[in-house]
């Protein structure tokens, strides 16, 4: 009975271990083909983008008239070898009408031919803009976004939201619309974009205050929308913006990153707002980014007014704003601030002192060695000798008058 029970564990034991080897094989084969496959398609993949951008750029580059012109690759018999895998029938001519190309192009991979050419459109100027538009209205490239606006992918669905931008496509504002209000700030954001992208003029109004209600928005994304369109086109509407948001008492954060964006405005439309928020306000990132984009002398009274702030990091505001726009007889404040209780505050205002007009290098080695406090002598010496090591150890002659 010992011995029946015996040779039953050890055949079970003996196919187990043959069934495991045997699955180990096959897994072993099943990836040296996966591995096969995937680098094989990464080549492909790769030859076709290299294919695409050569594609787009002559037709960018080529002055020729469209539909008419008979076009050729270089290499191209090397490119009808590369093109016989393509999802079509194989490739038996060296030349192709430009149509005809562009369509075995785009259809053989949408996605990958729409990125190609959101990213030619965001990267060109001028007549190639146009040229790139021309190529997307010849074959159909609105149908292909359309079909990509409600993909399960976001980085899809934000694709064909930029190509309807590029496009300048009217016909897609209402599906841009309902997107520039979604809760999901890249998609909201993205979508606002287009939309000015294709009018300004008529977008501007409703859309651009998004800006001051959409607290998700990147600021840098922000920033790069509003830089595109030019001071002389967002300056009087971000003002409006500001002012509203003022009066509506937005949070401190969002108001001083909605007062940062003035920056790419016209000094003469922001001064009288932000000399007004100046005035009134309390909240600490608001007075700094106030103080920021003071460039006229006539607020030096206000900017002076914060000097004794209990908050450091505006009396370090104030020095630098000094500094730019300061006065001879702004010295004696920033040598004031050489014995603030704050490092970053005496360092900055040791940086200011040396760029202060009438400031001589021997006035600044006479004030490092005769200033009452410690702190303020090694600061003064220690930015004096930060000048000297980036002008490897020269003259300060060149910053500073004999």
């Amino acid at each position: 009975m010992f011995a029946i029970a015996s040779n039953i564990v050890v055949n079970l034991a003996w196919w187990s271990g043959l069934s495991l080897t045997a699955l180990s094989v096959i897994v072993i084969i099943f990836m040296i083909f996966w591995r096969y496959w995937v680098e094989t398609s990464n080549k492909k993949n790769q030859i076709l983008a290299i294919e695409r951008q050569k594609i787009l750029y002559n037709c960018i580059l080529s002055d020729d008239e469209k539909n008419t012109q008979i076009w050729s690759l270089d290499n191209s018999k090397d490119i009808k070898s590369k093109l016989s895998f393509w999802k079509d029938k194989p490739v038996n001519l060296c030349y192709f009408s430009r149509p005809t190309l562009l369509k075995k192009v785009h259809n053989h991979n949408p996605g990958d031919f729409l990125f190609l050419w959101n990213y030619l459109h965001e990267s060109v100027r001028g007549n190639s803009k146009e040229k790139l538009n021309e190529i997307a209205r010849s074959i159909s490239l609105k149908e292909s976004a359309t079909k990509m606006l409600d993909n399960h992918f976001l980085k899809n669905r934000l694709l064909a939201i930029g190509t309807f931008g590029n496009l300048k496509d009217e016909t897609a504002s209402f599906e841009l619309i309902k997107r520039a209000y979604h809760r999901d700030p890249i998609i909201s954001f993205w979508a606002t974009r287009a939309l000015l992208r294709i009018n300004f003029e008529t977008n501007s109004k409703r859309f651009l205050p998004l800006i001051g209600k959409r607290m998700d928005w990147s600021p840098v994304l922000v920033a790069e929308m509003l830089k595109e369109r030019g001071a002389d086109e967002i300056s009087t509407p971000l003002v409006t913006i500001v002012e509203n948001a003022y009066a509506e008492k937005t949070g401190e954060r969002q108001m001083a990153r909605l007062i940062s964006y003035l920056a790419l405005a016209h000094p003469t439309d922001y001064t009288p707002i932000i000399l007004k928020i100046l005035a009134e306000t309390s909240f600490k990132e608001v007075i700094i980014a106030c103080l920021k984009l003071i460039i006229s002398e006539d607020a030096l009274p206000l900017v002076r007014g914060f000097f004794e702030d209990e908050r450091w990091q505006v009396r370090m505001q104030v020095v630098l704003t000094l500094g730019r726009i300061g006065h001879s007889n702004d010295i004696k404040l920033l040598i004031k601030a050489l014995n603030d209780l704050d490092w970053w505050v005496r360092y900055r205002a040791a940086c200011a002192l040396i760029s202060m007009p009438g400031m001589t290098e021997k006035r600044l080695q006479k004030l490092s060695k005769s200033l009452p406090n410690q702190f303020s002598r090694d600061i003064l010496k220690h930015v004096l000798a930060e000048i000297r090591l980036k002008c490897f150890l020269q003259p300060l002659s060149f910053t500073l008058s004999k």
